[in-house]
């Protein structure tokens, strides 16, 4: 048998077990009239088989007592109790007893679905609703013993059969005494009382409530209440039965209190409180006899067959409440939903608007740049420069070709005459732009840089002042995409060779600058030699317009290039959009497939960053980005919950919460492209996103639907306040005639003096 249920026997039963002998297959004896088939079980006392009445062909169990010491008292006092209690259909049945036999057996009705303890060890615990309804069937039983005058003292769920549908029995009265009795009994340990583990203890019903609870606390947390292995080690660890009840007393008394009941799904507080009272460590604080369980039982049905009609006179008004404050409820959302629709998609439309309009603003001011650039490399002036410092620097830009390194330029190239003055030429011509023209991107370029054919830089001007290491003079750059015309920067440890220097006017990939952290872009145009601007001027003299085939690329001798800080663009830095207004806002986005799809190339928080001291580092270093699904949704139709990527850092928080926002691409001044064509991609991979807060357009409505939710809440309470105070009314004046029929109860329970304190506890469980 598994450990867990060796408790389950009594203490003399344990001892004596251990003592038999009688391990036979043999039925110890045959019985008049029976055939015995099988043997079912062995005790203290003696062996239980199964049989069958020859006559009737029923079922029955045969118990032998085949020790003879003690055998006459306890089979006349089993079968006494049995038989005494025959009439009821919660105990077993005694069918015939063998005084005579030898050995002497009494044979009792059959029941085929084992024990209880057989269904707990199958089943581990029960559901509530199924372990009341046996709990409730145990107690009448026990209750009708009670009233014989019999007290079982060793009740157990290996004590209790189960009948054809699952009815339990009470079974094994071999420790039952007498209520006038004053012998003690040992029962089984967790499911006897603690004052009953006393050789000295005298019976009482109350030892029986104590055995009852615990088999309803055992159906439904699975074991007996106060068990576990630390009292089961110190209990077997005792040398004498004595010391063994000690030790179970000491155990129970000094048990914290038992929490598994209120962890059981489904166990309700008044069926909590019941199994509490009966399993009462201190006897006074216990049912007095089984009588009281029952009726605290029968009460507690009573409640949960009232409440449901309690509940629908509460419930119902409330209900119908409930109903219109939905109905009301669904109007005033689906009234605000129509309208966040509607505000929003306007909301979107006016962003989109707002878009389109900042990146055309972008679009005019790159095609000034396109053209002056491009009308700059025409000039007779920069041509001679170029030339001059192109020829001078010739055999010093060989060498530097795939350099990348500022140790490797001479100082002799860096000091070279004509290269100098192409380089006061290119810082004179930042000024003369800065002054003539209107063009923001103009005045602030941030540096002028001439490359060769080749893509090593050979001249070039800052608007800063700049360190000699942090110059690109004398370093080869031909992997940048303002060389080769890529759409993204190619590995910086590729060959020169591997590269071509563009042939028509090229806005390059976005770059972060490594000082400030902003990012910037470069617009270059090619260098031709002067024969082929000839050419090309002649056939524009000729046909009004320039062949294609005129601009060879043989004929590119360098690139000019412009750099300027995004942040610059005057629809960015002054227009429209400032920084003060944080309800609308303009961000320039990276549409480049790769890794940085979706960086944020301009946004106001990160310029505050760049300027301000604190934020310079993370202006540099971090990199927000948008995420590809929230791109996509972006460029297909624009969104109403945007989440603004700088709001993840603390400096964002003021970033934070839903945005309406859209984007709208900027395209390339293709008409200005140095041969009046377009040159297949007439758009940028720069997107100008426009954000607007969606509180402006929600809050107002939700501060309309909250005032009116607000009126209908209140007219809510005033009717549930009406409900509730005519209920106070109803339950004020039926509360009197219901305390009159307890008291009446508790007056006819009272007359009988077997129920001890029954009076007191009704009161206790009788409602408010």
């Amino acid at each position: 048998m598994d450990k867990d249920f060796t408790e389950f026997q009594s203490i003399g039963e344990q001892d004596a077990a251990q003592r038999l002998s009688l391990k036979s297959n043999q039925p110890p004896s045959e019985v008049p009239g029976y055939r015995l088939e099988r043997r079912l079980g062995q005790g203290a006392f003696g062996q239980v088989w199964v049989g069958y009445d020859l006559n009737t062909g029923r079922q029955v169990a045969i118990k032998f007592y085949l020790h003879r010491t003690g055998v006459n008292w306890a089979l006349s006092r089993e079968v006494k109790h049995l038989v005494t209690m025959s009439t009821n259909r919660h105990i077993v049945q005694v069918l015939q007893v063998g005084w005579e036999g030898d050995p002497p057996y009494y044979v009792m009705e059959y029941l085929e679905n084992g024990s209880l303890e057989d269904l707990l060890r199958r089943e581990k615990r029960l559901t509530v609703s199924t372990a009341v309804s046996m709990f409730t069937d145990i107690a009448k039983g026990l209750n009708h013993s009670h009233g014989k005058g019999v007290l079982h003292c060793d009740l157990k769920p290996a004590n209790i059969l189960l009948d054809q549908d699952f009815r339990p029995r009470l079974a094994d009265f071999g420790q039952s005494r007498m209520s006038t009795e004053q012998s003690p009994a040992l029962g089984t340990l967790f499911y006897m009382a603690p004052e009953q583990a006393d050789l000295s203890a005298s019976p009482d019903a109350r030892w029986d409530v104590y055995a009852l609870g615990a088999i309803l606390y055992s159906m439904l947390v699975g074991e007996p209440p106060y068990r576990n292995e630390k009292v089961l080690k110190e209990i077997e660890g005792a040398k004498t039965i004595t010391e063994r009840l000690e030790r179970y007393r000491r155990a129970i008394y000094e048990a914290a209190p038992q929490r598994e009941l209120q962890k059981t799904r489904g166990v309700d507080r008044t069926l909590i409180q019941i199994i509490q009272r009966c399993i009462a460590r201190e006897p006074e604080r216990r049912f007095a006899n089984v009588q009281q369980v029952l009726e605290a039982l029968s009460q507690r049905q009573a409640l949960r067959l009232r409440r449901p009609l309690q509940l629908m006179g509460v419930v119902g008004p409330l209900l119908l409440v409930a109903v219109m404050s939905f109905f009301a409820v669904r109007s005033i959302r689906l009234s605000e939903a129509e309208t966040l629709q509607r505000l929003q998609t306007r909301a979107l439309e006016s962003n989109r608007f707002a878009a389109r309009f900042a990146a055309r603003s972008i679009e005019s001011e790159l095609v000034e740049v396109y053209r002056l650039l491009e009308e700059e490399v025409r000039t007779r002036e920069f041509q001679q420069k170029f030339s001059e410092a192109l020829n001078a620097t010739s055999t010093d830009r060989a060498a530097l070709v795939d350099s990348h390194d500022f140790a490797a330029v001479p100082k002799a190239f860096r000091e070279q005459l004509q290269r100098q003055q192409l380089d006061g030429y290119l810082k004179d011509l930042t000024s003369r732009w800065s002054q003539t023209t209107s063009n923001q991107l103009l005045s602030k370029v941030n540096s002028l840089f001439v490359t060769d054919g080749a893509g090593t830089t050979f001249s070039a001007a800052f608007r800063e002042k700049t360190s000699d290491e942090q110059s690109p003079v004398g370093k080869n750059f031909a992997y940048r995409s303002y060389f080769n015309g890529g759409r993204d920067d190619a590995s910086s440890s590729s060959r020169a060779s591997e590269f071509k220097a563009i042939n028509d006017t090229h806005l390059s990939a976005a770059f972060k600058s490594t000082s400030t952290g902003t990012w910037k872009v470069a617009v270059s145009t090619p260098v031709w030699s002067d024969e082929t601007n000839d050419v090309a001027a002649a056939n524009i003299k000729e046909t009004g317009e320039e062949k294609e085939d005129s601009r060879r690329p043989g004929n590119v001798l360098g690139v000019f290039c412009l750099t300027i800080e995004l942040s610059d663009i005057s629809i960015l830095s002054d227009g429209e959009f400032v920084e003060e207004d944080k309800n609308q806002i303009a961000v320039l986005i990276d549409g480049r497939d790769g890794v940085l799809k979706g960086t944020l190339l301009y946004h106001p928080f990160l310029e505050r960053m760049a300027r301000s001291p604190m934020g310079s580092e993370i202006a540099r270093d971090g990199r927000f980005q948008i995420d590809e699904a929230t791109l996509d949704r972006l460029q297909a139709s624009g969104i109403f919950d945007y989440r603004d990527p700088v709001s993840l850092t603390t400096p964002g928080k003021e970033f934070e919460g839903e945005w309406i926002a859209t984007v709208e691409k900027v395209r390339l001044p293709a008409a200005a492209n140095s041969n009046g064509k377009s040159n297949g991609r007439s758009e940028s991979d720069l997107w100008m996103l426009v954000q607007e807060r969606a509180s402006n357009v929600t809050d107002p409505v939700r501060q309309l639907s909250s005032r009116l939710a607000g009126e209908g809440a209140a007219a809510v309470a005033t009717i549930v306040a009406v409900i509730c105070m005519l209920w106070l009314i109803v339950w004020r004046v039926l509360r009197p005639a219901e305390k009159s029929i307890w008291r009446a109860r508790r007056a006819e329970s009272g007359k009988d003096s077997s129920l001890g304190s029954t009076a007191e506890t009704i009161e206790q469980w009788s409602p408010p």
